[in-house]
């Protein structure tokens, strides 16, 4: 019994995710006329932002979920001006084969294969992007 009460309640939760995703995908394109392949990704970097502003990085609830809704929000205007715009105002239809490659870019940057050590993206002291990397700290110079 426990077991299908579990199965109902994550289902109703996986269910009304992938509703509120359907949703935002019917708004983009009722607002802008254009599909956002990088949508699912949007979502994926909220959750990780939410899990690491609160656990990792300590921070209550109400600070890190509105920090980690407007990381995605920074993060849509990113897709919007460097992976929609230049195409569209060509006329071009490849901001469609854009955005499934930022989608495809971001998911593979951070996913984990490990559940204990997720998000290797964000993890503290992690200063990476793409093949370029930095110290996590400056050492003091004597």
């Amino acid at each position: 019994m426990t077991l299908l009460i579990t199965a109902l309640v994550t289902g109703l939760g996986l269910g009304a995710m992938y509703g509120l995703i359907a949703l935002g995908f019917q708004i983009t394109y009722s607002v802008c006329s254009r599909v956002n392949f990088a949508q699912g990704s949007m979502v994926m970097l909220g959750a990780v932002l939410g899990y690491v502003l609160t656990v990792r990085a300590g921070l209550p609830v109400i600070v890190a979920y509105p920090l980690a809704l407007l990381g995605c929000g920074l993060m849509g205007m990113l897709v919007e001006l460097l992976l929609i715009r230049p195409f569209a105002d060509r006329g071009s239809e490849a901001w469609l084969m854009a955005t499934v490659a930022g989608a495809s870019c971001s998911t593979t940057r951070c996913s984990s294969p490990s559940a204990t050590n997720p998000a290797p993206c964000l993890r503290r002291g992690s200063r990476r992007l793409g093949r370029c990397s930095a110290p996590a700290s400056t050492p003091s110079s004597s």
